[in-house]
């Protein structure tokens, strides 16, 4: 994305701690591959949490945002960024307390480094290992899709292992979902609309089969001043509160920085007639101490939203 590059080394230079953007320069080495009970003992892969904040993860779930819902929880929406860790931990802390159990968890998010990908469409049959334990991944729902050869879809664990905007969440899944099994999707905004298509009708088709928690991660507004940020917003929200998937896909990151994730969800919600409540609206100046004289803000501003879809 645009000045991604700058915004990292000024968010480094503001000692703000570690990065969430940036994987660290050294990192542990990937866990041993092992197997699978019950999943026909096939080898899986371990990777790593590679931008795991010791201060802001933590921080986080010590103090997260006090979200409620009235239904049955289906998805969400939720920030990557982890300057939003405590509306992160809020989301996820309110799945866990519902009532009906999540087994499985589908997460979606932007390719952020699409050089790095094969495809338009990334997953992982890997799990993950987390300062929380591990998370195993569901290997069913990998092989549907792909098996599907509508999607075009690549097992990369590497590329998936890479990109924040999934690997920042893993923490808080496995802290809050600790039994469930994880599917990771990366959508690249140049996905074509063919094959974001069929990546709808496949993802509503899993979200059928009961005890999956649909997450999209997405940030919103970036690069921009307050005030523009708060048109964008607002543009943003209307957007989600009316399902309008058209004008959705036609964001760019000055709104948000996955239309292929957020339209999925929207999608899901019109299919199955959910309702989208939302839970959570902030920026990074809001989340920083001494905003104004932040080096991070040269190249303005970043918003986030937290959304329920409820059935």
């Amino acid at each position: 994305m645009r000045c991604l590059l700058a915004l990292l080394m000024a968010f480094l230079l503001a000692g703000c701690g570690s990065a969430s953007d940036t994987p660290p320069s050294a990192a542990p080495e990937s866990g041993p591959e092992q197997t699978v009970s019950g999943q026909a003992d096939r080898p899986v892969r371990y990777l790593r949490s590679l931008y795991y904040d010791p201060e802001r993860v933590p921080g986080g779930i010590a103090a997260p945002a006090r979200y409620a819902v009235e239904g049955e929880l289906v998805g969400g929406l939720v920030p990557h960024h982890l300057l939003a860790s405590d509306m992160i931990a809020g989301f996820f802390r309110m799945a866990g307390e519902q009532s009906s159990r999540f087994d499985r968890v589908l997460l979606l998010s932007p390719s952020h480094y699409p050089e790095r990908c094969g495809s338009a469409l990334m997953t992982s049959t890997a799990g993950w290992d987390t300062p929380y334990g591990r998370i195993e991944p569901d290997l069913e729902m990998a092989a549907s899709l792909l098996g599907d050869p509508a999607l075009g879809m690549l097992d990369d664990p590497d590329a998936v292992e890479y990109d924040h905007g999934a690997a920042g969440l893993v923490p808080f899944i496995r802290r809050y979902l600790p039994g469930a099994r994880l599917t990771v999707c990366l959508l690249s905004n140049r996905l074509s609309q063919e094959r974001l298509s069929a990546f709808w009708e496949r993802v509503a088709a899993l979200c059928e089969e009961g005890s999956v928690l649909l997450v999209v991660s997405a940030d919103c507004s970036h690069y921009l001043t307050p005030k523009e940020s708060a048109e964008r917003d607002r543009e943003t929200a209307h957007a989600i509160e009316h399902c309008e998937i058209g004008r959705v896909l036609g964001f760019t990151d000055s709104n948000v920085d996955s239309p292929q994730s957020l339209s999925t969800l929207l999608y899901l919600v019109q299919e199955q007639g959910l309702t989208l409540t939302r839970l959570g609206h902030s920026s990074s100046p809001e989340k920083l101490p001494h905003a104004d004289a932040n080096p991070i803000f040269e190249e303005g501003i970043t918003t986030y939203f937290v959304y329920a879809a409820l059935r």
